[in-house]
């Protein structure tokens, strides 16, 4: 029997969401902040943060300093609220998805300036990094 590398594993393991509104909830802060979706891909229940974001342009929501996506402290406790454990981000420029753990936010670094009130995580310590078209059906 041939042993399996770890990257077929964990490709094996990639989490899956239908594209679909009415398997989503709306996260709404005034304006939709992306949603909650179940993650029905890795075989056991887990419910994600999905939200798209941009690193370029004049609406990028990008932290060049942390190399990261900063997100919202109230995004953020929301998602505790919806019993989240995972957060997805579609960066929109390049298609590539970054996952971290709803845990990895709360512990991240807290910003100040323009991302007052929002804690970042470096894109380095991403759990995975999966594209956009394998995850999402």
């Amino acid at each position: 029997m041939e042993k399996e590398n770890l990257f077929s594993y964990e490709r094996r393991q990639r989490p899956e969401f239908s594209n679909t509104t009415a398997d989503k909830i709306e996260l709404n802060m005034g304006l939709s902040v992306g949603y909650a979706g179940n993650d029905k891909g890795r075989g056991k229940p887990n419910r994600a943060y999905l939200t798209r974001r941009r690193r370029s342009g004049k609406k990028n929501h990008y932290s060049k300093v942390h190399d990261g996506f900063p997100l919202s402290m109230t995004v953020l406790e929301k998602c505790k609220s919806y019993k989240i454990n995972e957060i997805l981000i579609i960066d929109e420029d390049s298609g590539e998805v970054f996952e971290f753990s709803l845990n990895d936010y709360l512990h991240g670094t807290e910003l100040d300036g323009v991302y007052e009130g929002c804690l970042c995580v470096p894109l380095n310590s991403r759990r995975h990094k999966w594209h956009a078209e394998d995850i999402i059906q």
